[in-house]
């Protein structure tokens, strides 16, 4: 497929003109995208919630990637480093719940899948504005080189 093909395909178009603002918007807020694509995949685009779940994984994986190379320089590897053990616990502890959030999609119906999708969205989003009117108030504690901003 061409690469002039592949722009005028009105799903491309509608893909990308829905992904440009969530990129942004993941990007302001250090996170991959996923919790604001995986509606789109599924209500914007039309994929039906148990295949817009691993397609949601797959474009993670690749946008993360990417937004790592480009935020590289944004943390030392000396600031990291005094916090292996947590950098360790959060990456176990994310592989493991993952290999159960895989378990549960395949179990649930399709409803229920999109019922709990829901749910963990408006989560998701209670948490985010919870964030924005009462910020952590204990990043004080943090030694002044790890802390990020």
């Amino acid at each position: 497929m061409s690469m002039r093909r592949t722009l005028a395909c009105p799903f491309f178009q509608r893909a990308f003109g829905w992904c440009v603002p969530i990129g942004g918007l993941a990007g302001l807020i250090g996170l991959g995208g996923g919790e604001f694509r995986l509606p789109v995949l599924m209500h914007g685009i039309g994929f039906d919630a148990k295949s817009a779940v691993p397609l949601n994984l797959m474009i993670s994986l690749v946008t993360l990637s990417f937004a790592m190379a480009s935020r590289s320089h944004a943390v030392s590897l000396a600031a990291i480093i005094p916090h292996l053990p947590e950098v360790i616990g959060l990456a176990s502890g994310g592989m493991a719940s993952a290999v159960y959030g895989v378990r549960l999609v395949r179990k649930l119906t399709a409803e229920r899948l999109v019922r709990l999708i829901a749910f963990l969205l408006i989560g998701i989003g209670a948490l985010l504005l919870w964030e924005a009117a009462f910020p952590f108030q204990y990043a004080s504690l943090l030694p002044r080189a790890s802390r990020f901003i």
